[in-house]
């Protein structure tokens, strides 16, 4: 079993959820339902190769759907959409475990990717990791922990090409998670057509007290 890197405790003051006691909690992030502080605006479609990609909001969820096609190159490698959202004030969310994506999709797409901040490492902008969302008629809750985010990604899958699980410095770090300032979703590195709706998108795993410490990773 792979160990985790190691990670730096640090003592911090929030307002936030409440659970109770020793019960972790989740924080909404991102909801489609006009709730102050997790509604937000999304745009900046992005575009590569011949893919093409919508994105609509109502009736408490969102629907992003298109095809990824392939590059012009002579390997015709996939290309890749995506929608962000606009740069805002999103909750603290140190010391949580992860983002959990409330989802479900029509077809098994392996390519769907989640992103979050602006951190720039080399010519790529944001943590990201890959997920797997659910097929069928029911939304059903994907996890994916802080470790599986990496800002060291490959430009053409999406993928980890140094993992937060082996590099620490890779990993989100502390002012991130203090305002991640934006979120993407992205269908990359793998051909075909795709339909995910989203239902709501947040942090999992985080301590319940108004005041705690808070394990976060740097």
């Amino acid at each position: 079993m792979t160990n985790a890197p190691a990670v730096l405790v640090v003592s911090v003051i929030l307002g936030g959820v409440l659970g109770a006691a020793g019960q972790d909690v989740d924080i909404p992030l991102v909801t489609f339902d006009e709730a102050p502080g997790t509604t937000f605006k999304w745009d900046d479609f992005m575009m590569g190769g011949s893919s093409n990609v919508s994105f609509t909001m109502g009736k408490g969820s969102a629907v992003f759907e298109g095809a990824s096609g392939s590059l012009p190159t002579p390997a015709g490698a996939p290309g890749f959409v995506s929608v962000q959202t606009a740069t805002s004030n999103f909750t603290m969310i140190n010391g949580c475990q992860g983002i959990s994506i409330t989802s479900r999709a029509t077809t098994n797409y392996t390519g769907f990717r989640l992103s979050f901040g602006t951190d720039t490492y080399y010519s790529r902008q944001g943590y990201k990791a890959p997920f797997q969302a659910p097929v069928g008629k029911v939304f059903a809750v994907t996890n994916v922990s802080f470790y599986d985010f990496t800002r060291a990604w490959d430009d053409a899958t999406g993928l980890a090409e140094l993992s937060c699980w082996k590099e620490v410095g890779v990993c989100p770090t502390f002012l991130t998670l203090n305002n991640i300032q934006r979120m993407e979703v992205w269908a990359q590195g793998a051909l075909g057509p795709f339909h995910l709706e989203i239902q709501s998108i947040s942090a999992y795993g985080c301590a319940p007290t108004d005041s705690r410490s808070k394990q976060v990773l740097v």
